[in-house]
């Protein structure tokens, strides 16, 4: 999911999971704990990437190794210091199936999940 903004001076970008009322980052830095946002094979599960072009900042936000319980409303908002203007985009998480893989009567740690975002503004 991305979310852009012309950035000015003394405003914070954060994701939220609106479900679980969890801030996933601020700016570029992930906000959970290393419990929940686990690395495996290199990679946390969490992750934000921050992109600049001319004066628009874009802030994706990645999730790895989706689950059932990622689905839900993630929101992009963005704080303005001394301000009560806090202004913000909603997208929509859908996680439509999943799949795992046998070999032999074993499962393997191969999981493929799909997902749709619908995104909508608010």
């Amino acid at each position: 999911m991305a979310c852009s903004a012309v950035l000015r001076v003394h405003v914070q970008v954060q994701w939220i999971h609106k479900n679980s009322h969890r801030v996933l980052t601020s700016d570029d830095r992930i906000e959970i704990d290393d419990a929940v946002n686990e690395i495996v094979d290199g990679y946390q599960k969490y992750d934000v990437q921050r992109r600049q072009a001319g004066d628009q900042t874009t802030y994706m936000l990645i999730i790895r190794r989706l689950v059932l319980t990622d689905a839900g409303t993630y929101t992009c908002q963005i704080n303005v210091k001394a301000s009560h203007v806090h202004p913000s985009k909603d997208g929509v998480l859908v996680v439509l199936s999943t799949c795992s893989f046998m070999l032999h009567s074993v499962p393997l740690l191969t999981t493929c999940l799909h997902a749709l975002v619908i995104a909508h503004s608010c």
